[in-house]
This record gives structure tokens, sequence and C-alpha cells, in this order.
């Protein structure tokens, strides 16, 4: 995993989006979970907040205490001001980032997802994760979004022009996955076995990385919610078989339940 040690204060926001779509799964013990119910409804409509105050300056532990206030509140949305402020915010990156995105996913209109998915249709490639941690919680953000953005999400990861930003696209990915878009499930197995003698079977078509720990991680996890197959225990630091064979057994359930053809 690429420089994690100064990840760890972004992730606390990447968390508190986990508490928005549902909650966090642990990925040192994968059970089976629920896929997601697909693509949700369209939105009704929703009232306009203004953004919090302090948001992009308070400490992490207020901007904790900020997020959990929002959760309790009714659905709205915000101004078309504020949500290109926070557009802007995303365009950078660390923590003011990750806060952005972490707003958007809450005041979660038409013109937010707009923002977020275009955001991540500029195809940014940041050198080191802790600078594209804002780009992952967008994509955690459009988790279940309508048909059209879900079409997006899948040709950002298996279209012509992927993602370049491996992290980001597994991310991405799993987005798409839990509105059921399967087509995205080859790449997520791809993943899992990188770095192993298996991956001659799809070699990768990212830019090689030294570690795929995060990327393993995420990936197995959406992949056991789809197959509604637990795979406790698993490790991306196991050995080469060790991997392979979650990631067969993984593979093996997808086809049973229909989910990857056979």
């Amino acid at each position: 995993m690429r420089r994690l040690p100064l990840l760890l204060p972004l992730l606390l926001p990447l968390f508190l989006l986990g508490l928005v779509l549902g909650g966090c799964r642990s990925s040192a013990t994968l059970a089976t979970g629920d896929a997601g119910s697909g693509v949700r409804d369209p939105l009704p409509p929703r009232r306009v907040e203004p953004l919090p105050d302090a948001w992009d300056t308070c400490s992490p532990y207020g901007f904790e205490q900020l997020v959990q206030a929002l959760s309790t509140r009714a659905p709205f949305v915000y101004s078309a001001a504020d949500n290109e402020r926070l557009a802007r915010a995303l365009a950078t990156s660390g923590q003011v980032a990750v806060r952005a995105a972490v707003l958007l996913g809450h005041g979660l209109g038409p013109q937010a997802e707009e923002l977020l998915i275009a955001r991540l249709e500029g195809r940014h490639d940041a050198p080191s994760r802790e600078l594209d941690a804002g780009d992952l919680v967008a994509a955690a953000a459009l988790t279940g979004r309508g048909a059209a953005i879900v079409e997006r999400l899948v040709e950002l990861v298996v279209g012509a022009r992927p993602h370049p930003d491996l992290e980001v696209r597994v991310e991405i990915a799993r987005s798409a996955l839990f509105a059921r878009a399967d087509g995205v499930i080859p790449f997520l197995l791809q993943v899992m076995r990188a770095g192993t003698p298996a991956e001659a079977l799809a070699p990768p078509d990212w830019a090689r990385t030294t570690t795929y720990a995060w990327a393993k991680s995420r990936a197995a996890e959406a992949l056991s919610a789809r197959a509604r197959h637990a795979i406790d225990g698993y490790s991306p630091d196991s050995s080469w078989q060790d991997q392979n064979d979650v990631a067969d057994a993984l593979e093996t359930a997808l086809r049973a339940n229909g989910a990857l053809s056979r």
C-alpha cells in the first residue's frame, strides 16, 4: 500500500461516508453481505440547506461531529453556488477534497451527482493515495445512483479510457457493482489476481504498482457481497495460492448465481 501512514488522517471521512451509504464492512473479515438493492429510485424534491460553517477549517473531530449531525437531517441539497464551491475544493487534494466529497455525498441532488462524476471523468492520476483520497470518496458517494450515472461509472472501469488510478478505478467499480452493473466483475477479479502467476489469465491494463493490498481488499469485499459468498479471513498479503483460491471461489460463486457469464 502506497505511503499508508500519511493516509490515515484522511480515512476518517471515508468511514463517515460509509455511514451515509449504510455502514462500512470490515476488510479483514469479509462475510456474505447484501450487494445493494440496485439502482435507486429517482430522488424526490429536497429542500436547500447551506453548507455547514467552517466545514473546511474545523478539526477532524469537529468535522466528524458535523457529518454525524448531517446524517440525522431529512434529505436536502445544497445551492448551486455551494455545490460549485464544493466542486472547487474537490479539485484540490488532501483533507479538503475528502471533506468536499463527503458533503456532496450528503447533499446528493442531480447537480452534486454531476459534479462528482465529472471529477472522476477528469481521470486524474494522483502520485500517491493521500492525494487521490478525495476521488476515492467521490467514487464511493456514487454508489447505487441512477442508470445514466452507473453507465458512466462502468465506462470509467472497462471502457476505452479507464480511470488511470488503480485504487480510484476499483472504488468506481464497487459503486457500479452495487448497482448490479456486473460488467465490472472481470476487472475486479483481475485485480484480485494481480501480482500472482494467475495474472497471466488477464494481464493488468494499468500502471504497475508495488503493492495491491488496498485494491485487492476493496475488490474482494465487493465481489463477496455480490456473490453472497463469505471469505472470512481473506488477506491480500497471503500466499499467491491462497489469494487465487479465494478469487477462484468467488468466480465460481458469481457464475453460479448468474452474475458472471459461464
